[in-house]
């Protein structure tokens, strides 16, 4: 991660991500379970889900000073992927939406069994 990237007001989680912490993570689980854990995470952060869209697997999440998107993925009917990308209201970042997908991984990885980052390169 570079002096640019920190500054940065988006981030996103990926497959091939330099950063291990940014990588796609993979649970054993279904869609309607991580959909659920994803609800439950935004009440406990107390963030607004704006719209859930079931055909592409998009959670739109919308506070003041970012929003973010994740996005579940059924892999095989026992492992999901999720991604997750942030972008803040600032003209800087300062790695605020890097530490705001890593909150909401830690939060989900509480209440699902991760199977693996980067699983399916």
């Amino acid at each position: 991660m570079g002096f640019f990237d920190a500054l940065s007001n988006h981030a996103e989680s990926k497959e091939r991500h330099t950063n291990l912490t940014l990588m796609t993570h993979y649970y054993k689980t279904n869609y309607d379970k991580v959909k659920e854990t994803v609800s439950l995470a935004c009440k406990h952060f107390n963030y607004k889900i704006s719209s859930i869209d079931d055909t592409h697997g998009e959670i739109f999440i919308k506070t003041n000073r970012f929003h973010m998107i994740v996005t579940i993925i059924q892999v095989t009917p026992r492992e999901t992927a999720v991604d997750i990308k942030v972008e803040t209201y600032r003209l800087f970042g300062f790695n605020k939406p890097k530490r705001l997908i890593e909150t909401m991984y830690k939060k989900l990885n509480q209440s699902l069994e991760l199977k693996g980052k980067g699983l399916h390169p």
